[in-house]
């Protein structure tokens, strides 16, 4: 969930959101079918496509999302789903302050609560990391849905001056 998070540029609210019928596979990934978003209240089809890690990985979205499907046995309805009070899998959408729960669960695991890691980290790190790798800003803006520039200007967050290559002197 929180790698289809950050490679889709997705919010939280998107990803709890999905049912499987939203999931088109191809040979070489998925298209995932939004029906409704923060900026898309209207029902306008948006369409992200995420390609598979060639090398796999413990990280590619695809294969996480392929384990997680068939671990849990969802073959239709909410991808994500509630969580019951004995930690097991519920029928109805998770809620986005399950999501947000779980990240914070899985920060302070990592020993990373105290960074001021949210669930729009996802979004924000995905645009920052793809503009770092010298991606367009048109490349990006397919993935995060993007549509006002300033907006998106604001999400590309640098560490340091250093990794700005716009900075670059020589």
């Amino acid at each position: 969930m929180f790698c289809l998070c950050f490679y889709g540029a997705f919010r939280s609210s998107e990803v709890v959101a999905l049912y499987r019928e939203d999931i088109e596979w191809r040979d070489g990934g998925i298209v995932i079918t939004l029906r409704h978003s923060k900026t898309n209240q209207s029902g306008r089809i948006e369409q992200k496509t995420l390609p598979r890690n060639p090398a796999g990985g413990r990280c590619c979205p695809v294969s996480l999302l392929e384990t997680w499907l068939e671990r849990s046995g969802i073959q239709r309805g909410a991808l994500y789903r509630s969580i019951d009070q004995g930690g097991g899998l519920g029928a109805g959408r998770m809620h986005p302050v399950t999501f947000s729960n779980l990240l914070k669960q899985a920060l302070i695991r990592a020993g990373l609560a105290e960074e001021g890691f949210t669930t729009h980290s996802f979004r924000a790190g995905f645009i920052t990391e793809a503009h770092l790798r010298g991606k367009s800003d048109q490349q990006i803006k397919r993935i995060s849905g993007h549509r006002d520039q300033k907006t998106f200007e604001r999400y590309i967050r640098m560490a340091d001056d250093m990794h700005d290559p716009g900075n670059d002197i020589f």
